[in-house]
């Protein structure tokens, strides 16, 4: 799981939107998948719709790549290649700006759901926009309570149109509790863990949750986490 990448699977949506312009200039798709195109300076064999899904997930893989202690382990004779590796590796990504492309939750869904048609989305909103607004005033961020609702608008509205199947909503506000005990009745624990069975991962349980941003210093918590000694998710073996 990669942290924050500046909306950069947004950018590489241009990638194909780039080509589909012409559906407005010049009213001649080049993924009109049925036929190619004819006029002799556009001339193009039609694109199929799903031909961009592999380019985009190899830029996803690409931000989000192994340590440089695994790389150099690659490089070895004998060790198991990249592509060997991404094949027993789920990879993820936080994407905190994609209610900021320019694009509508419809579009939003369509891309995703083309070019990651086997992903699952955590969809994290925090309701209560005073709050929310108290806690980036006390960090010295700018507050705009109105970007804000419409961030939760499109959030809501996009997992929405994933269906239940591909996207789950939870709320910030029911999974960050004080106090953070050791303690699975702990309301956080619960909907996190709700989270993990939803993803599909076996046996695997938080027993209690992280500080990323203790006291707004935004330092990582070095507890040590287990998930249990069974965790495991079906198609890779405990042991991977």
């Amino acid at each position: 799981m990669s942290g924050e990448n500046f909306n950069e699977l947004y950018v590489a949506s241009k990638i194909r939107s780039n080509l589909e312009q012409g559906k407005n200039k010049f009213e001649k798709s080049l993924f009109a998948e049925d036929k190619e195109i004819k006029s002799r300076p556009w001339f193009h064999h039609a694109i199929p719709s799903q031909a961009f899904a592999c380019p985009i997930q190899k830029i996803m893989s690409t931000i989000d790549p192994p340590s440089h202690e695994k790389l150099l382990q690659m490089n070895k004779a004998g060790h198991e290649s990249y592509e060997d590796h991404e094949a027993s590796t789920i990879i993820g990504a936080k994407m905190i700006r994609i209610q900021n492309g320019q694009w509508t939750v419809k579009e939003a869904v369509d891309y995703f759901n083309t070019a990651f048609p086997c992903a699952k989305y955590i969809v994290n909103i925090r309701s209560g926009i005073d709050g929310q607004a108290e806690s980036r005033a006390k960090l010295g961020w700018k507050v705009n309570k109105e970007k804000m609702e419409g961030a939760n608008d499109f959030l809501e509205r996009f997992a929405k149109q994933m269906g239940q199947n591909k996207a789950r909503l939870i709320d910030m506000n029911d999974w960050v509790a004080e106090p953070f005990e050791n303690d699975e009745s702990e309301k956080g624990v619960r909907v996190l863990n709700h989270a993990v069975r939803w993803l599909g991962f076996k046996d695997c349980r938080f027993q209690s949750l992280l500080h990323e941003n203790d006291n707004s210093h935004f330092t990582a918590d070095t507890t040590a986490v287990n998930l249990g000694d069974n965790c495991y998710y079906p198609g890779i073996s405990p042991d991977e």
